[in-house]
């Protein structure tokens, strides 16, 4: 599993790059130490993965300690779909967790972001140029300026989410003027109370508000990162 397999990048660029890949498959692995390769404008971008015109599968995944100018866990143009990962402690100018734009459309179905940093924008996410990933049974907490940003005064970019646990709910989603914001009803905002975050054990305890609050697992994976049963 992702605890056990480790790609370290040696803070020698993208610790996993993806260009111009239709389909392909990352699974059970922890990425860490990556800090971006050179986009426009000679910038460091995508720390853990950089994903530029492909649609992988990016499946039970720890990308940690990573970092680059944008997109310090992973750099988005495509339309990736994420499930069970990890996005944790990484930093970024913009977009810690994640920076998506041109269009990126990302599917994210239980994904945890937690305590990813940006200097400028987007903790978790920042979304830009018609950016507008959809996002189910995932948490985002104590990322840091926000959980999402949007640039300001983009019109095309959004965000669809529900049955999700978001530090401050919608408060937490920085919009630009024009933004589209689907936030949905079946959302909470409360503590996850992770068994030991600073462990990196990321399950949730008996007590956590998120058990029950998402799909059921008819719907999205049975099983967490660890292989787990998860409750229906």
């Amino acid at each position: 599993g992702p605890s056990n397999t480790i790609i370290d990048g040696s803070q020698s660029g993208a610790v996993v790059t993806m260009i111009w890949t239709p389909s392909s498959t990352l699974d059970g692995f922890t990425l860490t130490n990556g800090t971006g390769s050179f986009g426009a404008g000679a910038l460091p971008l995508g720390g853990g993965i950089m994903c530029w015109g492909s649609d992988p599968i990016l499946r039970n995944l720890i990308i940690t300690e990573n970092t680059a100018n944008a997109g310090g866990g992973i750099m988005c143009v495509g339309n990736p779909t994420i499930v069970n990962t990890l996005i944790i402690n990484n930093t970024a100018v913009w977009g810690a967790g994640m920076r998506l734009e041109n269009d990126a459309s990302p599917t994210l179905i239980n994904t945890t972001f937690f305590n990813n940093q940006a200097s400028n924008g987007g903790g978790a996410l920042y979304c830009q140029t018609g950016a507008f990933p959809t996002i189910y049974n995932s948490i985002m907490q104590s990322n840091i300026p926000e959980e999402i940003y949007f640039y300001p005064d983009d019109q095309s970019s959004g965000v669809r989410i529900d049955y999700s646990n978001i530090t401050d709910g919608e408060l937490g989603v920085s919009p630009g003027s024009g933004s589209n914001i689907e936030y949905g009803v079946h959302n909470i905002m409360s503590n996850p109370r992770f068994v030991d975050q600073s462990a990196g054990n990321f399950s949730l305890t008996d007590y956590s508000g998120c058990l029950g609050a998402g799909f059921d697992t008819t719907i999205v994976p049975a099983t967490d990162i660890d292989g787990n049963p998860r409750p229906n």
